[in-house]
């Protein structure tokens, strides 16, 4: 059972201490999970203690900082007039930007001491203009000349005859308590205007980093069950992929590479949809020392993204479309920044469905996961945050009146616990009703799902389980000691083998250490184990970390499982080992000038 955890030796100081103070056992095995029953807490959507941190980010003003000389209006691109009135003798160079087998980009079609050009081959343009007096650069996204855009739809009927389109905007590190927080706008047009669903028990079936946390949604299927070939990720099942099968334009939109370079997440080798912009998010690092902050050039960044799902929607009037889209960039170091899309996102949203392009479309809003507030003393709620991320569904508004039972069923499961994998198969459902198979792991929204379900049938970890956290015990400072030795010992375990690359950890403060204690009424179990989630500044880097301790009675050992332990803090400090996806996060690199 604990054959991928860690083992610290009993004979450490404050044990006896820690034994004498334990008197309630702590759940760690399923002894039956047909008696498993999941009620989720009801969480403050404002408690107390986080009104302190919320504060309203100003807006973005990038275009009293940055002036633009060119831009891209779907696939032509051209010098702006302002600027040819204002600049004398105006010569530029346009570069397409063609993606370079996971490994970048080359330089495609190009021309020279020009004012416009039409994209050919790729999305993406760099652009190099001179005046007479002045010169500007920048990377631009517009839309290639596909030979496939004006052709005819193919007639494909699916189990609903409507969704024509399909529209998934997705954000990191957001739960359902930020979004409704700090994007009212967005939250009140969405639910009042759109009519559409929040689903209140949707819950994240891994706790890991980067694009692999949304693996589940994409493919079905976890990390650890999708087998990486050659270091790319082409060949896994993306549900893009089946879209396209029927006949559907596909684009696929994600900023990590932008603040995340690619050096431990598998990359794409080839394209993966019929528009693709990675290119312009590799390029556009080498641009943001000389842009305002969370701009591009004079817009800003999340701009680049909701124009471009504009501008896709807009532009394929005749063909069934199938876009996924995830911000990141803004949000995952501080959910504070967020407020600063809401009234672009409100505008992106009011303007497709005044083109009724919503009426046919199937709209999913969402995020990866919750914010990690460090900050918060109630470590036990801040989990309950980072478990719950946000699911928004909007379906056609005809289809409740032609499918009265799927659509009833689909209103049951609005408070019921849902996963990543119960969306997925959820769009499969969509495109091959006739063989839908279902499991207890992955079940159709428009199916029902038992109620209640447990987080064993949907293969969601306890450790992961929004509804088993019910109460805490937070005055275990006496304790800080112990858990210090343990955490640092393991840490420094891990990154033995890499020890000319990698410092050696020192954890100095524990800022919260509690004791987790599930509802005796979700599960039955045995009495043998005791379980602690601890939070830690660790140097070099004062980077905070986050474990699970388990103490285990029958074998008297204290267990962290390595898995388990994430970091608060991204950055560059462990690119030394860059392709050690597993033993990156405990290493701070020793040569620290190469980043």
């Amino acid at each position: 059972m604990y054959q991928k955890y860690f083992q610290i030796p009993l004979a450490i100081s404050n044990q006896g201490c820690l034994k004498e103070w334990i008197r309630h056992p702590l759940p760690r095995y399923f002894i039956s999970m047909s008696f498993e029953k999941c009620f989720f807490p009801k969480v403050p959507l404002l408690p107390e203690d986080l009104i302190p941190l919320i504060k309203k980010s100003p807006q973005l003003d990038c275009e009293q900082k940055w002036l633009d000389w060119a831009v891209c209006e779907k696939s032509f691109c051209y010098v702006k007039k302002n600027i040819l009135d204002k600049e004398k003798d105006v010569k530029c160079t346009f570069i397409e930007l063609l993606f370079n087998k996971g490994l970048g980009t080359y330089d495609g079609p190009f021309k020279k001491k020009v004012i416009n050009y039409i994209l050919q081959e790729s999305d993406v343009v760099k652009v190099y203009c001179k005046s007479q007096t002045n010169a500007w650069s920048s990377v631009l996204v517009g839309f290639r000349n596909a030979t496939f855009r004006n052709s005819e739809s193919i007639p494909y009927t699916t189990f609903f005859g409507i969704p024509k389109n399909v529209l998934v905007i997705g954000f990191a590190s957001v739960s359902r308590n930020t979004f409704i927080n700090k994007l009212p706008r967005t939250y009140e047009y969405l639910m009042n205007k759109l009519n559409g669903d929040v689903l209140q028990g949707y819950n994240i079936v891994e706790d890991t980093d980067g694009f692999s946390l949304l693996y589940p949604f994409l493919t079905g299927k976890n990390k650890s069950e999708l087998l990486n070939s050659g270091g790319y990720i082409d060949d896994f099942p993306f549900i893009w992929k089946e879209f396209k099968e029927r006949e559907y334009i596909t684009a696929h939109i994600d900023d990590i590479a932008l603040w995340n370079p690619p050096c431990g997440d598998p990359n794409f080798k080839f394209i993966p949809t019929d528009h693709y912009i990675q290119q312009y998010y590799i390029n556009a690092r080498e641009k943001l020392k000389f842009w305002p902050q969370f701009c591009s050039g004079s817009i800003p960044r999340h701009k680049i993204i909701f124009d471009y799902i504009r501008d896709f929607f807009t532009l394929y009037k005749n063909r069934r479309k199938f876009l996924f889209a995830f911000y990141s960039e803004i949000t995952h170091s501080n959910f504070n920044r967020l407020d600063v899309i809401d009234e672009d996102l409100f505008i992106l949203l009011k303007y497709l469905d005044g083109l009724n392009i919503l009426r046919k479309t199937l709209l999913i809003i969402m995020s990866d996961k919750g914010f990690k507030f460090s900050s918060i003393n109630d470590v036990l709620r801040m989990k309950q945050e980072e478990m719950s991320p946000f699911l928004y569904i909007r379906l056609p508004p005809i289809f409740s009146r032609r499918y009265p039972r799927h659509y009833m069923n689909f209103q049951k499961n609005i408070k019921g616990l849902v996963t990543p994998y119960d969306l997925h198969k959820t769009l499969k459902h969509m495109l091959d009703p006739d063989i839908y198979r279902e499991s207890k792991r992955a079940i159709s929204l428009f199916h029902h799902i038992p109620y209640p379900r447990s987080c064993f049938d949907a293969q969601i970890g306890s450790g992961l389980c929004a509804c088993w956290i019910t109460k805490y015990t937070p005055d275990l400072v006496p304790f800080a000691p112990l858990m210090k030795d343990i955490l640092e010992s393991t840490l420094n375990n891990m990154s033995q083998p890499l020890r000319d690359k990698c410092e050696k950890m020192t954890v100095t403060t524990i800022t919260n250490i509690t004791r987790i204690i599930p509802n005796s009424d979700l599960f039955r179990y045995t009495d043998d184990t005791y379980q602690f989630i601890i939070t830690a500044l660790v140097l070099p880097g004062y980077t905070l970390f986050e474990a699970r301790v388990v103490y285990d009675k029958r074998i008297e050992k204290y267990l962290i499982n390595t898995e388990e332990i994430t970091s608060f803090d991204y950055g560059l400090q462990s690119l030394c080992v860059k392709h050690d996806t597993k033993l990156r996060k405990f290493c701070y690199c020793r040569d620290q000038s190469l980043y």
